[in-house]
Formats: structure tokens, sequence, C-alpha cells
């Protein structure tokens, strides 16, 4: 076990400690991805992923710090398709000890432009959004978004 997970799991243990005996309200993480509108050409389509989650939670960022998981977007493209760019918004910071942490909490969206040879073909565009979705403990998740074409 590394000294990375360790430190993780005791600052977990000490954030629940007083807790116990109280059930943690099942979280929800929930997005959409959207298509925004006056987009570039053809081949080019800009969109966006709009991210909500439960008040009184948080996700990890992509690069969370000390503890945490990851945030990670995957795309699940058409063939001969690619992303071009990818922009997040910037993440809050949060002291744990002489470390920090970095979170998203309440909503976040992220904008991407996606290029390919018919952008404004038919076939599905995802993405796949996995999180850790935090409180006094992290709880992995995963959504899958599809593109309303």
């Amino acid at each position: 076990m590394t000294w990375t997970v360790v430190r993780a799991a005791f600052i977990i243990g000490l954030l629940g400690a007083g807790t116990k005996g109280v059930a943690q309200p099942r979280p929800k993480v929930s997005g959409s991805l959207e298509r925004v509108r006056g987009t570039r050409a053809d081949s080019v389509i800009d969109v966006r992923v709009a991210i909500t989650m439960t008040d009184g939670w948080h996700i990890g960022a992509r690069r969370p710090g000390v503890v945490g998981i990851p945030t990670t977007l995957e795309w699940q493209l058409p063939k001969g398709w690619s992303v071009i760019s990818e922009v997040w918004p910037a993440p809050q910071s949060a002291p744990i000890g002489r470390d920090s942490a970095f979170t998203y909490s309440g909503s976040l969206s992220i904008r991407a432009s996606l290029a390919g040879p018919r952008a404004g073909a038919r076939e599905p565009v995802q993405a796949v959004l996995s999180y850790g979705i935090c409180r006094e403990m992290c709880i992995p998740g995963q959504v899958t978004l599809t593109l309303a074409r």
C-alpha cells in the first residue's frame, strides 16, 4: 500500500469518525451533453458537458491533489472523430493539513470541440464521466452522457 493511499484512508477515517452510526444519504451526480449553438464549420462541433451533484458533496478535480479520486472524461466518438480541445473550469482548493485538495461542488461545465468527417451526421457521441463523490468518504461513480442529435 502506498503512502498516499494510507494517508487518504487515515484522513477519510478522521473525517468520518464523528458520524459513526449515521448513514450518509446516497449522493447523486447527473449531467447532460449538449451541442453549443453557433458552432463552427461543418466538420467541427462545440459541445458542453453540464454536471450537477447533490448539495454538500463534491467531486475531485482532474488532478485532485494528495487525496481524492480524479474526475475523468472519456469520449466515445464515431469512427474518424477526435477531440480538438477540452476546457475545464478552475477547481476549488481546500486545505488538508499542509497539503491541498482540489474539488468541484454544486455544478460545473466542461466545453469541448470535436472534429469529424461529417459533424452533422447522426452517429452517437458519448462522454463517460468517472468521478469520486465525497463528503465524509468518497464513493466512486460513473455516468454516461449522450449527445442529443
